[in-house]
């Protein structure tokens, strides 16, 4: 699929693309250990959860394309054989065929994970791993953890007139905000709470009910396009009754 020209990723390229990132482009070090090492560049595992899909629905979703990528290995090589073609072409294309099938496999056997496979992921070990030094750890955390976030990190929302008035941070005030679905509460509560913080310079504490909206909302805090300290700043919580 394009957008504006462009190549979209699928989610499992991208996953991919966001691992390559972390060992050549952010993380100081790892790119080096991972060439010392082939065994390190493992540290990291890609997956791709589908919540809404058993893992039968996911492997019948990939059935027709893993069946016409057969289809065309077979023909490919028929043709072959037929002397239609010359060597060079008949091995580039089955190359680049192998290739897409072998990622296809790939992609459905051990990188798509769903609420019934949950048990496939597997971790490196964490601290217990000799490979998984102190030094480690600290890059990994400090890129995952930034301490500031640029306005230019963000996205430029389009907030309306009423959820701009409520984004706002009084000392001392309290609002109930009440919205179906969908209306922008999320986006009004971490515009508030970044407001909040840049108000009083002190952290900004966000109670929640479960673990899924605490990452949402974390997603929508670094969305907004202010410069802050992000770093112990605003805390999204989870809070379960007991």
């Amino acid at each position: 699929m394009n957008v504006n020209n462009v190549p979209k990723k699928s989610p499992f390229a991208q996953a991919f693309s966001y691992k390559q990132n972390l060992f050549e482009v952010h993380t100081n070090g790892l790119l080096k250990k991972s060439m010392a090492s082939e065994t390190f560049y493992g540290l990291i595992k890609v997956y791709v959860y589908f919540h809404n899909a058993t893992k039968n629905e996911i492997a019948a979703f990939y059935q027709p394309a893993l069946s016409e990528l057969r289809s065309e290995l077979d023909e490919l090589q028929r043709a072959f054989r037929e002397q239609k073609l010359g060597h060079e072409q008949y091995e580039k294309k089955r190359l680049y065929l192998s290739s897409k099938k072998k990622q296809f496999e790939r992609d459905l056997s051990s990188m798509a994970i769903t609420r019934d496979s949950l048990k496939k992921i597997v971790f490196a070990g964490g601290k217990q791993n000799p490979r998984f030094e102190e030094s480690v750890y600290t890059e990994f955390m400090r890129l995952l953890q930034p301490p500031f976030h640029y306005a230019n990190e963000g996205k430029p929302i389009l907030y309306t007139k009423p959820q701009a008035r409520l984004s706002e941070s009084v000392e001392g005030a309290r609002v109930k905000i009440c919205g179906v679905a969908g209306s922008g509460k999320t986006s009004v509560l971490a515009k508030r709470a970044v407001n909040a913080h840049r108000r009083h310079g002190e952290p900004v504490l966000i109670l929640t009910f479960n673990l899924t909206l605490r990452m949402f909302i974390r997603d929508k805090i670094s969305e907004v396009r202010e410069d802050f300290n992000c770093k112990r700043s605003i805390n999204p919580t989870f809070k379960a009754a007991i």
